[in-house]
This record gives C-alpha cells, structure tokens and sequence, in this order.
C-alpha cells in the first residue's frame, strides 16, 4: 500500500498552535511535546487513511471527511485520492462544525 501525502490546511494550522499555546498556559513544559504528538497522529494518516470512522456530519458533502480522535482532541480530515487533506484538529467537547 502506497502512503498518500498528508496536507495540514490552514484552520487546522491554526488549531495545532492554539492547542500548543493554550497548553503552555497550563504546562509549558508539555505544550511542544504534545504538539509534536499530535503532529506525529496527523502524519500517521498518511499510511492507513480509512483506519477511522467517517463522520456522519458531512456524509451528504460527498466528501470522504473521517475522524481521528487523539486524547481529548477530534483530526478531521478528507480522503482524496491522492492524498490526505486535514481540515482540523478540534476539542471533542466543541461543536461539530468546520
């Protein structure tokens, strides 16, 4: 099986780092080492992208748009075909809209 390319999107970007700063708030020590993780979970997309459920909010888009769910945190993501398109990276308690 050929590993897809993973792209972060902007939003998801922006996601990664405000997990990061909002967890040095708490922790500084850990906010690099779980942000590094969780781009480590991003990465791991690439090799088995329909290993996670798809989600159900966007089955009528037509998008093959699945989940990761990491600790407390969702990776939203798009299948395409040839590569994995990641739109965020959201708290499981927030809404469940892009």
């Amino acid at each position: 099986m050929r590993r897809l390319k993973v792209i972060i999107g902007p939003a998801a970007e922006r996601d990664l780092l405000a997990i990061r700063d909002f967890i040095a708030e708490q922790a500084p020590e850990r906010a690099l080492e779980y942000y590094d993780f969780l781009l480590d979970c991003v990465r791991e997309l690439g090799l088995f992208p329909k290993r996670y459920p798809r989600e159900d909010a966007f089955a009528r888009s037509g998008r093959d748009v699945r989940v990761r769910p990491v600790g407390a945190y969702r990776i939203i993501y798009a299948v395409r075909s040839s590569d994995v398109y990641v739109l965020r990276v959201r708290h499981g308690a927030r809404r469940r809209t892009l």
